[in-house]
């Protein structure tokens, strides 16, 4: 697809957990010289959405959240209330 329309004109995107895409981009480094990469990425985000485009602070949502036990291990902090106070030290807006 870079050969056919240019890195100038892709933009990187994910809809995936967090692992799966950060794998997904780390996998990019292979396909794209440095420059590219650097468009893809973010450069030409940057170029296509002005300043104050998107308000100040971004919504944060935890799309990996967990409650309750692990059936092999004691994890702490997985009480509902326990995620609560993560959520509040981290800055998370939502988890699902």
């Amino acid at each position: 697809m870079r050969e056919g329309v240019g890195a100038e004109r892709l933009l990187w995107g994910s809809d995936i957990t967090m692992c799966t895409g950060l794998a997904k981009l780390r996998y990019l480094t292979h396909l794209l010289a440095p420059a590219d990469l650097e468009l893809v990425t973010w450069k030409n985000a940057g170029r296509i959405f002005p300043r104050g485009a998107f308000p100040g602070r971004l919504m944060r949502i935890d799309a990996n959240a967990f409650l309750g036990a692990y059936p092999y291990a004691r994890v702490p902090g997985t009480s509902p209330a326990g995620v609560l106070a993560a959520m509040q030290r981290t800055g998370v807006d939502e988890a699902w």
